[in-house]
């Protein structure tokens, strides 16, 4: 049998590679750090292959972790998997969440570009002087969990179309 989220770690693995690279060069650059988040403004809506790697890591949680965390409030302006602060699946965060902070070049309409970031790096204005290899491409990230998602729906069954709320996985 196959492992139905190895193609899943693999991106998420190439992801992190860019990502430390980036906030290893732009050290200085970033203000959010671990126990920051100021970016979980809101519940995510993610990908069948995201949502069973979420629900794996849940499943997996300590009993009183697991409980504290179905017995929060829910707030839509507030990510559910936030634990005091923290995100309580982190190794399983979406790559929605992994992007947060990043540069990040988005695909627009008419076949622009927008470069973006998140408002608490790269306040001194050098976003516009950060090298396209440092940039993460989120199209390109996109279309890869896209393509990782079908593979997944394909071998373990569901609509590679549907998105559910990774706040669900509370109920």
């Amino acid at each position: 049998m196959s492992d139905p989220f190895r193609n899943l770690g693999a991106l998420y693995q190439k992801v992190q590679v860019h990502s430390d690279r980036v906030m290893d060069t732009y050290a200085g650059k970033f203000k959010c750090r671990k126990g920051c988040s100021d970016c979980c403004s809101s519940d995510r809506s993610v990908s069948a292959v995201e949502y069973a790697n979420v629900a794996r890591v849940l499943a997996e949680l300590p009993e009183k972790k697991l409980a504290r965390l179905k017995s929060q409030p829910r707030s839509k302006k507030r990510c559910s998997m936030l634990l005091d602060g923290n995100c309580a699946v982190y190794e399983a965060r979406p790559l929605i969440c992994r992007g947060h902070g990043l540069p990040l070049v988005l695909e627009r309409s008419k076949g622009r570009q927008m470069v973006d970031v998140c408002p608490l790096n790269f306040t001194d204005g050098s976003l516009a002087t950060v090298p396209r290899e440092d940039l993460l491409a989120q199209g390109t990230v996109d279309s890869i969990l896209v393509a990782v998602n079908a593979l997944y729906c394909q071998e373990e069954g569901g609509d590679p179309r549907k998105r559910r709320q990774v706040a669900e996985l509370l109920e």
